[in-house]
């Protein structure tokens, strides 16, 4: 796999909890260069989250707000008409926003978050498999006309064919793109992708968000510094 040169990963850590929101709002983190704060997991009825991105932004740290779908892992199951409009309370105080290719409004999430000045995440989950390299294909096509900056792609790993069609992927990806394995095939194919490429790498701060993720600590030791941004901080 030819290497894509100057887009080496940026290690991603996941907040997960209120706790460690308002811990990192006093001080980030020193192992990741951007922090995805999962809104959906931490809880949106009180308005301190607001405040404590705000604060990890003021530092110099990124944030990458995701409120992700229950169909793809997360826990938001409410009308996506309240969850647009967590997303444009949070504008002013992210960086960027991650949507799901597949949300029934993620045109129109994509587009407000590009109004607002604000990059985006366009993600895709299987739990499952390695979806086949023409529906991978698709999935790209469709994030990149809807209006993702970078487009994400989160699947199960259990075969050598799997990180073939991965690798597939990657290297023939019309724009910025992550890979990221899932499982004990896909974990190891983290660093590897993000040398070659993948410009996302996600990582756990305290309990990992999925089985076998790797730790902010280690990604950032093999990866750091990044040559250069997939985004436009």
């Amino acid at each position: 796999m030819k290497k894509r040169l100057g887009l080496d990963g940026l290690v991603v850590c996941c907040v997960m909890n209120a706790a460690q929101l308002r811990a990192y709002a006093r001080k980030v983190p020193p192992d990741c260069d951007m922090l995805e704060v999962r809104l959906d997991a931490i809880g949106w009825n009180a308005e301190q989250w607001k405040t404590d991105c705000g604060r990890i932004q003021r530092q110099g740290m990124p944030v990458l707000l995701t409120i992700r779908l229950a169909k793809e892992g997360g826990h938001w199951v409410g009308p996506e008409s309240v969850r647009m409009q967590l997303f444009q309370e949070g504008y002013p105080f992210v960086s960027a926003v991650d949507v799901e290719i597949s949300a029934r409004q993620a045109g129109q999430m994509m587009g407000t978050a590009h109004q607002a000045g604000r990059q985006v995440v366009g993600s895709f989950h299987d739990f499952e498999k390695t979806p086949s390299l023409a529906k991978l294909k698709q999935v790209e096509k469709r994030g990149r006309r809807l209006g993702a900056d970078v487009v994400k792609m989160a699947f199960l790993m259990k075969r050598p064919e799997d990180e073939q069609t991965a690798a597939a992927m990657l290297s023939s990806a019309s724009g910025p793109i992550s890979i990221q394995g899932m499982g004990k095939r896909g974990l190891a194919t983290r660093i590897p992708f993000a040398r070659y490429g993948s410009c996302l790498v996600y990582g756990s701060l305290g309990r990992p968000a999925v089985s076998l993720q790797p730790t902010c600590r280690r990604l950032y030791r093999e990866l750091h510094p990044p040559v250069r941004s997939c985004l436009n901080w």
